[in-house]
């Protein structure tokens, strides 16, 4: 096998089983899993907007915009599309907290990831074309 295939046929995509059971209503457990690099590059492009000539950062609702996009069935399928970061950004923020904890640590993101992306977003030049 060269390694180019090697590289592309790693299942390298980890998942992780959280208990939520402490939180009425949802599941006792579900399943999170790690952002692929084009998810990342999602959900990293989902916290800047433009207004008008320039790029700000928007860390509005930086947990459920995670959570949407690694939250998982047991077979891995997603259970949400990234529009539902609103109605999930109304659960518990406690119960947020836990899946966006696991979340990051999957993906290999930091809280200085996240400190940086809305630094950058800050001094992005206006013709940037990145936008939510």
């Amino acid at each position: 096998m060269s390694m180019r295939d090697q590289i592309l046929d790693a299942d390298d995509i980890v998942t992780e089983v959280v208990d939520m059971s402490e939180f009425t209503g949802w599941p006792e457990k579900v399943w999170v899993k790690a952002l692929e690099g084009t998810e990342r590059d999602s959900y990293e492009s989902s916290m800047r907007i433009i207004r008008g000539e320039e790029m700000i950062p928007d860390l509005a609702n930086i947990r459920a915009k995670l959570v949407v996009r690694t939250l998982v069935e047991e077979g891995g399928t997603r259970i949400f599309t990234d529009d539902d970061d609103g109605p999930v950004g109304r659960k518990s923020a406690k119960a947020l907290d836990r899946l966006f904890d696991v979340a990051t640590r999957l993906s290999g993101l930091s809280k200085e990831d996240v400190k940086e992306l809305a630094k950058n977003s800050a001094a992005a030049p206006s013709g940037d074309s990145i936008s939510s």
